[in-house]
């Protein structure tokens, strides 16, 4: 064969195997939308209205030396889950429960951030709604408002030792995730805000302030707010900001669900 002849078959052998990946690309993204999402889903997550105000921020720009920011933010009203989504509510949607620990109303843990992003495909596509991780402005306002504008307390309470009141953490989980609504909710009615599974969120909207810390970082990491089954009372504080690369998965990492206006 000629290196000509033998050039035009490699390039239609390439053209070829990428058409046979669009080709599979597109019939399992069919699938994944087409799998049915029963309709009951949309009741059973329970969402809650957040009302707008005005939001102060204050944020470590350089934590090392304790320089900070004010942020100052009007929120507009939102809709957040009541509780972070649970195992029966991803089951429904994905067909699969990746959970380490078991129980159809504990939290779902052990997913990614790309993994939510499935979830959300497949629960918009099949309710009609358009449901998304919080940003971080909207994660903290609705921890507890200009009530925690400082952010050095937590959502429901400012005195340490009123957090077991509102959270499933190191000092009293037993090694374990909980029952989503089984501690007090915060001002907003919300429940294990702090606690129980760790909180993915949309992206780094904080990184959108002139000379934050981490706006050189990659689109390949996102924010993690509220503590888990496993923090101490510090991680659980509204101010602690967890940077995860968006395919980790752990054991007490979950998230909630809003819905915008």
């Amino acid at each position: 064969m000629s290196s000509e002849l033998n050039k035009r078959y490699k390039m239609e052998l390439k053209s070829s195997y990428y058409r046979y990946l669009n080709f599979n690309t597109i019939l399992s993204t069919i699938f994944v939308l087409i799998t049915f999402v029963p309709f009951t889903l949309y009741g059973q997550i329970q969402m809650v209205d957040i009302p707008e105000g005005r939001f102060e921020c204050i944020y470590s720009d350089n934590p090392d030396k304790g320089e900070m920011i004010n942020i100052y933010r009007f929120m507009h009203r939102f809709k957040m889950s009541k509780t972070e989504i649970t195992q029966s509510q991803w089951e429904a949607v994905m067909q699969n429960n990746p959970s380490h620990f078991k129980g159809s109303n504990l939290p779902v843990e052990n997913v990614s951030w790309n993994d939510i992003q499935l979830f959300l495909l497949k629960l918009n596509w099949n309710t009609g709604m358009n449901y998304s991780l919080p940003d971080e402005f909207e994660w903290k306002y609705a921890s507890g408002g200009d009530e925690v504008s400082t952010q050095d307390g937590y959502a429901g309470t400012d005195v340490p030792n009123e957090l077991g009141l509102y959270a499933w953490f190191v000092e009293n989980s037993d090694s374990s995730t909980h029952p989503v609504s089984t501690k007090l909710p915060n001002k907003f009615g919300l429940y294990d805000m702090n606690g129980n599974v760790s909180e993915w969120c949309k992206m780094r909207e904080f990184d959108k302030c002139a000379n934050c810390l981490y706006k050189d970082l990659p689109d390949s990491i996102s924010t993690i707010y509220g503590g888990s089954w496993k923090s101490n009372a510090n991680d659980c504080k509204v101010k602690k900001r967890i940077i995860g690369n968006v395919d980790i998965r752990n054991d007490d990492l979950g998230f909630r669900l809003v819905i915008e206006p």
